[in-house]
């Protein structure tokens, strides 16, 4: 087998790990009543090529003492810096007055007790979690 091919291979052992992985996450979201969409946003760092120019020092033979001479061309070069780009994404939360328990949204309770005991129609007081 040759490297190339392994690296194929390796490729696409990674990519369904991958997608294995995001399917897992949107099933284990929030599911239920009072899911609340918030913006959030996150930031990435990534490389990026461009070009620059460059002065670069040569030598070459000359009449002088020593016999060589030093000389300045300025070339382009390839570089690469890093950028930080800021991205939104849609996030699942409990809405207010609500407490994430497992994977869904219950009611927060006078004294901040959580689940069926709390009656939507009660009067408690909301709490931001």
């Amino acid at each position: 087998m040759s490297v190339k091919s392994a690296r194929t291979i390796k490729t696409g052992k990674w990519c369904i790990i991958v997608i294995l992985m995001v399917t897992a996450m949107e099933v284990a979201g929030l599911n239920g009543d009072h899911v609340c969409m918030v913006q959030q946003k996150y930031n990435i760092t990534k490389r990026v090529k461009y070009r620059a120019p460059m002065s670069v020092r040569t030598y070459e033979w000359c009449f002088a003492m020593p016999p060589r001479c030093s000389k300045w061309n300025t070339e382009m070069r390839d570089l690469t810096r890093l950028e930080t780009e800021e991205r939104t994404a849609e996030v699942a939360v409990c809405c207010p007055g609500y407490k994430m328990k497992d994977v869904s949204c219950v009611p927060v309770c006078p004294a901040g007790k959580t689940g069926n005991g709390c009656s939507e129609g009660a009067d408690f007081t909301l709490h931001n979690s």
